[in-house]
């Protein structure tokens, strides 16, 4: 499709043959986004948004401002009734109105749209528009189809080993059923990786790492300290100190020998041995050694590449390379 004018000077849409798909009737036009194009200037002093119409091969006057550039799970496109005016939903494919713009504010997250009113309440909807969960305030996060919603604890118990405790996680899948058996700590870093495996910690002080399901497939509370799973395998550490790694079984499959042990990337992992810091691979072949120490680290789960910044201010690829920041 694109944009041509006719010998009188009117601009219509003509498809890859050659054929009039919008009869020429604008004097200016020229396209904006998806089945959307721009007409003249109005007297507010913008552009005119027009529809394509294929069926009936014209372009339709659109009454509303578009809100955020990119489209809403690949099937709608969020709009606003004036400049910064409530927000609501339109339907790319038919120019419907879904939702009518009344709300505060309009968002993606994960695979999910957010639909927040004015009052802080936020309606998690999926991609037919369909309720999952409704919150209040703004304590979750979205990860994929998962949501992990903070809620406050108020018990008077000791949670774990923690001294003070404001919240714990619930879980809850894309039908908005909670997944989670008991009460859980979450790591802020994790969530339902390649591995779809969870690390959590219970009321108890146990490490679990649980499936999509909310089932316990390994108990890791035998671990003195235990990392969530990345790239296929977990650092976890011994009594003794020392560091190693298990796969998804929770079979050991590089043994505990290292004094650190950081998350997997898809190439490597950084160690700690009395000799220095190393990368690794996933059969513990060593890729490279290092004579400095690092200060910083990216702890990207299931991450393609990791940084590595050393006190020299140089920065280290999963590969070992040197990088420019």
């Amino acid at each position: 499709l694109g944009v041509a004018y006719n010998k009188s000077g009117l601009a219509g849409i003509l498809d890859k043959n050659g054929k009039w798909v919008a009869q020429p009737t604008q004097k200016e036009l020229s396209h904006y986004k998806g089945p959307y194009f721009f007409g003249g200037v109005m007297e507010d002093g913008y552009r005119a948004i027009l529809w394509l119409d294929k069926t009936n091969q014209k372009l339709v006057p659109f009454k509303y401002r578009f809100y955020r550039n990119d489209a809403m799970l690949d099937k709608y496109y969020g709009i606003e009734d004036g400049v910064n005016g409530p927000k609501g939903l339109i339907e790319i494919a038919t120019n419907k109105v879904v939702i009518e713009p009344t709300l505060d504010n309009i968002s993606v997250k994960g695979n999910y749209i957010i639909l927040s009113a004015d009052d802080e309440v936020n309606t998690i909807v999926n991609k037919d528009l369909k309720k999952v969960l409704t919150v209040k305030g703004y304590n979750y996060k979205v990860h994929g189809d998962f949501i992990f919603y903070s809620k406050p604890y108020t018990s008077k118990e000791k949670f774990a080993d923690y001294s003070v405790l404001s919240s714990t996680d619930d879980i809850y899948n894309a039908e908005g059923k909670k997944i989670n058996k008991e009460d859980y700590k979450i790591d802020n870093y994790d969530f339902f990786g390649m591995d779809s495996l969870l690390l959590v910690k219970n009321k108890l002080g146990k490490d679990l790492f649980i499936n999509t399901k909310g089932d316990v497939v390994i108990d890791a509370s035998k671990y003195k300290d235990v990392e969530f799973f990345s790239n296929g395998l977990a650092a976890v550490k011994n009594d003794e100190g020392k560091w190693g790694y298990i796969n998804a079984k929770g079979a050991t499959v590089i043994p505990f020998m290292y004094n650190e042990a950081k998350n997997f990337s898809k190439i490597s992992a950084m160690v700690k041995t009395d000799e220095g810091y190393q990368l690794i691979d996933h059969k513990n072949k060593v890729i490279k050694k290092f004579d400095e120490g690092f200060s910083s680290y990216s702890i990207k789960k299931d991450a393609e590449n990791l940084d590595y910044r050393n006190y020299n201010r140089t920065t280290y690829n999963s590969k070992g390379e040197a990088v420019k920041d």
